[in-house]
């Protein structure tokens, strides 16, 4: 190894740290503006040059990159933009501190990563499971402004981008004692936000409804079973391990016109099923090794 002495080696030891941000145009102005309220200026001299930082977005991370003196890159990853700048602060500062560190550079040195041990909040926001289970409690309210209570079981597994599962749902009309059992196969695509997962997704199956009657004056009947069809979108937030708290919307809908039949006979009646949904859940989801 050859080394030789910089100029920055001799530098005034009263310079005034200075930084030139540069990367993702929004971030460098807002560091920037937090550097210059510090204390730290944007442009350095011949006798005290100015650090050299890059940023960039990844996920919902900030990236804070530098190149030392000895060639090697840097990296820190943060959640907000005053991390961000507290790094960079801390490396002008000890560029400024360290003689040897300024005053030598070395002419061909590899390029590394910096060991960087990931934040607790990091590490869950780095999660990806193969595969997860999702009980919630829901509330739905139908065309006709029925309020309905049930709960859903929905479990995926992940194949690449997506996660492919089924899906079942139960519920009961608080109005009527109507109740309502739904299956059906179904396709996320999961999307990483820091620590929030936001799963957008369809369902496509059927669902069957029931209607007994327990004060014996009235019929109870069956319906047959219709298609239905559900867009939905899920978000669910780390707790611990695995686990995370989930919440969920959805719009479902069936083709209007399907036939009920009395239970033990052969009687015909025409459809008083709803044929359109707005639900609303909560409740865990599990990741599965």
């Amino acid at each position: 190894m050859i080394g030789w002495p910089h100029p920055a080696a001799l530098a005034d030891p009263a310079c005034r740290p200075a930084v030139v941000v540069s990367g993702d145009v929004e971030l460098a102005s807002e560091v920037s503006s937090a550097l210059g309220r510090r204390g730290v200026g944007a442009e350095g001299t011949d006798a005290c040059p100015a650090l050299e930082a890059s940023l960039r977005r990844e996920g919902g991370l900030i990236v804070v990159s530098r190149r030392d003196p000895v060639g090697r890159e840097v990296a820190r990853r943060v959640a907000l933009v005053e991390e961000a700048a507290s790094v960079v602060e801390s490396w002008a500062q000890s560029e400024l501190n360290a003689e040897l560190m300024a005053g030598w550079t070395v002419g061909d040195a590899a390029v590394v990563e910096a060991p960087h041990a990931p934040a607790p909040m990091e590490a869950r926001a780095r999660r990806r499971d193969p595969a997860s289970v999702v009980v919630n409690g829901d509330l739905s309210l139908d065309e006709s402004n029925s309020l309905w209570l049930g709960t859903s079981l929905d479990a995926c597994v992940r194949l690449g981008p997506v996660c492919a599962g089924g899906a079942g749902r139960f519920r009961r009309a608080q109005d009527s004692g109507r109740t309502e059992l739904a299956a059906l196969a179904s396709v996320d695509l999961p999307l990483r936000f820091g620590p929030l997962l936001v799963s957008p997704g369809i369902a496509l199956g059927g669902a069957v409804s029931s209607s007994f009657d327990d004060s014996g004056h009235g019929e109870d009947r069956l319906g047959s079973w219709r298609p239905r069809g559900e867009g939905r979108i899920r978000l669910s937030f780390p707790l611990v391990g695995p686990v995370s708290l989930d919440a969920a919307a959805a719009a479902e809908a069936s083709p209007a016109g399907a036939a009920q039949r009395e239970v033990g006979d052969d009687s015909v009646h025409p459809s008083e099923d709803p044929t359109f949904f707005l639900r609303v859940g909560a409740g865990v989801r599990v990741g599965l090794p």
